[in-house]
């Protein structure tokens, strides 16, 4: 069964308000969003299979829950780029996701996008350990983003770790 993603607004006291948006529609599964408001429209993320493996995309939705435009693709890298979180600075927003670059071990990326979901400037390694990193989640600050997540660069001699950094 392939999996979709949906938007449907809630009022203050968790009522319904609206029709339900069909974010995505496609062969292939779509899964893991996360969701971003700028003070005017929303933002999702989600990883997505529909280019034979996994890439991280975005769609942005109206005030009234209207999806606006096409999806945008974030990542473009060989392997998986899979779990991805999105934050609003006030300016542009910060996504970070898990991305394996073709590699063994999976590190945390990060990319700041303008409002329309577009990239200002390259993708950005946020962790660096030997292990799997993985299940990011990013937030704004006031100041910077700030990032944690799961890692399992001491196992199996040690735990698996959460981990934080500020970019």
């Amino acid at each position: 069964t392939q999996r979709e993603i949906y938007f449907r607004r809630l009022d203050a006291n968790g009522a319904v308000v609206g029709a339900e948006t069909r974010i995505t529609n496609d062969a292939a599964d779509s899964a893991w969003p996360d969701l971003a408001w700028n003070g005017t429209d929303w933002a999702t993320v989600w990883h997505d299979l529909r280019d034979g493996n996994s890439e991280i995309y975005l769609a942005k939705i109206s005030a009234a829950g209207v999806k606006m435009g096409t999806d945008v693709r974030i990542t473009n890298a060989a392997g998986v780029s899979a779990y991805p979180s999105i934050d609003w600075n006030g300016f542009q927003y910060g996504v970070s996701w898990q991305d394996d670059r073709g590699a063994t071990k999976s590190a945390i990326w990060f990319a700041g996008l303008n409002a329309q979901g577009i990239k200002n400037g390259n993708d950005l390694k946020v962790s660096s350990g030997s292990g799997d990193s993985s299940f990011t989640t990013a937030l704004w600050n006031g100041t910077t983003y700030a990032f944690a997540w799961r890692d399992d660069r001491n196992a199996p001699t040690g735990n698996t770790e959460l981990y934080f950094a500020y970019v």
